[in-house]
């Protein structure tokens, strides 16, 4: 992260400063107790948010630091702490007042690391305080590479193939498997020997109940029992479709014998006529009645008219006008009607006579109609029991030959035998899982003991991350015996890992390793800002902060010097501080770098 401005006021020994970037490398100069110290504590506790509030001068009712810093994308972000003696501490981000955890989640995103990282690459004692294990941990959060999947198996000759198949069947790259991948490889396969255990006791349980009941297991197998029970309840089926057929024919003989006593006796009635040609017959008659009829009515129609007619000319009056007196003779007229009227009703006596006798006819023939319809009904009620009989005849004596075969025995209790065989089945059952349990119990056993050292493999201390680790440790060493040479301190560092990471300390060209406490308070910063390089370097922190260097010999100084201001050095930071008491040695050394370093005094 880049700096732009940081102004810190009531703050330790500070009253008010405010500085504003122009190198890379800012040199804090002064007496002790002018600040140096209050800068970096200052600028430390502005971005993790670390706060204690002895902090604050005496006499001040606050404290307040702002660092104005570019992000990622080159924005400008604003950082306001304001740390009041008495009240709560107050976080503004861009000029808005947030919450303090929000605040630093948000600071932490611009670092790219976690606050708890951070402290680790800016602080100057990190190798008095951080554990072996705890530096192995950072190493191995930010080791970069990337391998194969054939590479990782041949960290561990020892695996055997199905050990390896299961591995592959969790990584879903072959081609580039990174540490974050080994971890969540490693937590994949503590979930799966979690259930693996888990099934482990299930069956183990299993197997026990099993023995503690003392079941007894039948040597005959499962389909042996599933033959001899279908065969069971085959000869069951048998026995009650028999019962049933029994059954069946004593009701069949009862409508027989039912039937042939109905029947007896009883025969057919034989007709000359069907019924339906007696009843065309009648229809006809009625067609042949219908035309006298209305002959006769026709017939009976004139003759009224003509005596209406005969009546009318026996009158005087004219017909059409009754004041007209008619003096005409009529009578020949008269005369001749009368005839035809005589002649109209000797006709009709002749109709009503046919009509009559066709009415005769038809009443007897519907009467015989009637006999002929009864006499059917009942040919065919009787044809139809007739030809019931016979069929119920042939069914009986069908289903008589098929009684009348095999015989099952009464006596046999098919359910009874059907239980028994079905308790063998279950006996059977249960004993050929109990053998399904054992030998599960032996594969889970197995795959729990791959899978222990899979996890062995690749936890944070096995093999896997080992193997990364010391591929990087010699890189760090090789760094390190650079950086040692060009600074020319007359010691050797060599990291190790121990229960994790730990370094030596050796006098140059010697086998002599030194403790932390024989070295001097120079050579404990020396160490202390080459391992904070190399975390830089992997962490990509980009900040360095070096307080008290002082304690430096002027050659190393120098050769310090030299080293930060160096642009293959300088690539891998934004800004580095550093604070010293300045002797006339320190001045001289420093003057020749008035171009590339920023001194606050």
């Amino acid at each position: 992260m880049i700096f732009t401005k940081i102004g810190i006021e009531n703050y330790r020994a500070i009253d008010h400063l405010e500085y504003e970037p122009q190198n890379r490398i800012a040199c804090l100069s002064g007496p002790n107790g002018r600040g140096k110290s209050s800068f970096f504590s200052a600028l430390y506790t502005g971005l993790t948010g670390n706060i204690d509030k002895t902090n604050v001068q005496n006499g001040k009712e606050y404290a307040e630091i702002q660092i104005e810093t570019l992000d990622r994308d080159q924005n400008m972000v604003s950082i306001l702490r304001k740390i009041p003696r008495q009240k709560p501490n107050q976080l503004k981000i861009n000029g808005k007042t947030t919450k303090i955890a929000d605040g630093n989640q948000f600071i932490s995103s611009i670092m790219n690391m976690p606050i708890s990282d951070f402290q680790i690459v800016t602080s100057s004692d990190v190798m008095t305080h951080l554990k072996p294990r705890e530096f192995s941990d950072f190493l191995v959060k930010y080791i970069p590479e990337k391998l194969n999947l054939d590479q990782l198996l041949k960290f561990d000759p020892t695996l055997v193939e199905a050990e390896k198949n299961l591995l592959r069947a969790q990584v879903k790259d072959q081609n580039e498997i990174t540490i974050p991948d080994i971890k969540n490889i490693y937590k994949q396969f503590r979930d799966l020997d979690l259930s693996t255990k888990r099934e482990i006791e299930r069956l183990e349980a299993l197997i026990q109940t099993y023995i503690q009941e003392h079941h007894g297991a039948t040597t005959r197998t499962q389909e042996v029992i599933q033959a001899d029970l279908s065969k069971t309840s085959n000869l069951e089926a048998q026995y009650l479709a028999a019962e049933k057929r029994k059954k069946t024919n004593q009701q069949l003989l009862q409508i027989i014998q039912s039937l042939q006593t109905e029947l007896q006796g009883k025969k057919l009635v034989e007709l000359k006529y069907k019924s339906q040609d007696i009843y065309h017959y009648v229809q006809q008659l009625y067609n042949y009645k219908r035309p006298m009829e209305s002959q006769l009515r026709i017939n009976d129609n004139t003759i009224q008219k003509m005596n209406q007619y005969i009546a009318s000319m026996q009158k005087s009056q004219c017909p059409l006008h009754q004041d007209i007196v008619c003096q005409t003779d009529k009578s020949a007229v008269i005369r001749e009607m009368q005839n035809t009227i005589q002649s109209l009703q000797q006709n009709n006596l002749v109709i009503q006579s046919n009509i009559e006798k066709t009415e005769k006819t038809i009443t007897e023939y519907e009467a015989y109609y009637q006999k002929l319809l009864e006499a059917e009904k009942y040919n065919q009620e009787l044809s139809l029991k007739q030809n019931q009989l016979e069929e119920h005849k042939k069914v009986y004596q069908a289903s008589v030959q098929e009684t009348n075969g095999p015989k099952i025995s009464e006596n046999c209790d098919f359910k009874a035998k059907k239980d028994a065989l079905m308790m063998e089945f279950q006996e059977r059952l249960k004993y050929e899982q109990h053998l399904q349990s054992q030998n599960n119990l032996k594969k889970q056993k197995e795959l729990h003991e791959y899978y222990q050292k899979l996890i062995k493999f690749l936890a944070m201390d096995g093999i896997a991350i080992e193997k990364i680790t010391e591929y990087y440790l010699n890189l760090f060493n090789q760094t390190i015996a650079a950086r040692i040479q060009l600074l020319n301190i007359g010691l050797n560092i060599q990291f190790v890992l121990d229960d994790g990471i730990s370094y030596r300390v050796y006098k140059q060209g010697t086998n002599e390793c030194l403790e932390y406490e024989q070295l001097s308070t120079g050579e404990k910063k020396i160490i202390a800002f080459l391992i904070l390089d190399l975390l830089n370097i992997l962490s990509g922190a980009r900040l360095m902060f070096l307080d008290d260097l002082n304690d430096l010999d002027v050659q190393t100084f120098e050769h310090f010097i030299q080293m930060i201001t160096n642009p293959e050095f300088q690539k891998y930071y934004d800004h580095i501080f550093i604070g010293t008491v300045l002797n006339s040695d320190f001045r001289n050394v420093l003057s020749n770098y008035q171009n590339c370093i920023d001194f606050i005094y």
